[in-house]
């Protein structure tokens, strides 16, 4: 009588029950039949519930204290989940929701990188969420535990941090910076921004001049490596873009630049070290407009 009751609730009727209430019925239904019933423990209906339908009932140990294991049928879907599931009449578009839901408001809480980052940032590995790195990782491989190395989960993961949240994140940055070393295209970069991969190719230009802005505001000194007040050689380098056309039509180019000493002159320099007169970016801004003023004046002249 006890066994066709559980088969009825459970596998029948599909119904989630807990541990203990199934341990209230077998209770009243010996005091029902006139029987005395003594201590009845959870433990020993798992075992009775076990030896008589072996894996076809699944029990859920649940996370919270003092709570009792879910029983459920585990052909019906395979999990406790699915099995809530069926049993409450959950429809897809509503488990997508409260999915979404979820996966939204932790992506909320993530931390992302500040505006405009440090080169140090974009160097460091970036931290994923850790929800929604399981969620991308399930998507694939949905029996397969997760890995924590692969770089096409944190890809995605950081592309969906950044679509979620609405901010900027380090691969995006990382992404957009490289296309720009390699191309200097703002077709292409443009292009990859417009489906959210990567940043604009004005906030690359912004980056470029925060990173600038930051080395001369932080090394106004001349180099401990630099003896001052002795001679030494300047190597100057031209690197080629294709710059805004993917034809190669309009070009631009980055100049590099080393200076050269002997390490004896280093050495053996008695030279004080005064601080250099770097111009901020400020003070190039000014000069730059007072020549161009000069440049006018001069046109005007001749």
């Amino acid at each position: 009588m006890w066994f066709k009751h559980i088969r009825n609730v459970v596998l029948e009727q599909h119904e989630l029950r807990t541990l203990q209430s199934l341990l209230q019925d077998y209770i009243q239904m010996l005091r029902t039949f006139g029987m005395n019933v003594g201590v009845v423990k959870s433990c020993t209906i798992k075992t009775m519930i076990q030896e008589e339908f072996h894996d076809r009932i699944g029990f859920h140990e649940r996370y919270q204290k003092n709570h009792s294991a879910l029983v459920y049928d585990t052909y019906s879907g395979g999990s406790y989940a699915e099995a809530a599931i069926n049993c409450w009449g959950v429809t897809d578009d509503q488990l997508i929701s409260t999915v979404a839901q979820r996966i939204n408001a932790h992506a909320s809480q993530a931390q992302v990188m500040s505006w405009p980052p440090h080169v140090d940032e974009l160097v460091d590995e970036e931290d994923s969420e850790e929800l929604l790195y399981k969620f991308v990782t399930l998507l694939k491989k949905p029996k397969v535990g997760e890995d924590q190395k692969d770089p096409a989960v944190l890809a995605l993961t950081s592309l969906l941090t950044s679509y979620i949240t609405g901010k900027r994140t380090s691969f995006k940055v990382r992404l957009a910076v490289m296309l720009y070393g390699l191309t200097q295209s703002r077709e292409i970069i443009d292009l990859m921004h417009k489906f959210s991969f990567g940043i604009s190719y004005k906030d690359v230009l912004n980056l470029y001049d925060a990173w600038a802005k930051f080395d001369i505001e932080t090394n106004r000194a001349c180099p401990d490596e630099l003896a001052m007040g002795q001679p030494g050689t300047t190597v100057m380098g031209n690197d080629e873009f294709k710059d805004d056309t993917l034809t190669g039509a309009n070009t631009s180019h980055r100049t590099n630049v080393m200076f050269v000493q002997p390490q004896d002159l280093v050495e053996t320099s008695a030279v004080s070290r005064q601080s250099l007169s770097i111009p901020t970016a400020d003070d190039m801004k000014a000069l730059c407009a007072s020549q161009t003023s000069c440049t006018a004046i001069q046109n005007c002249s001749t």
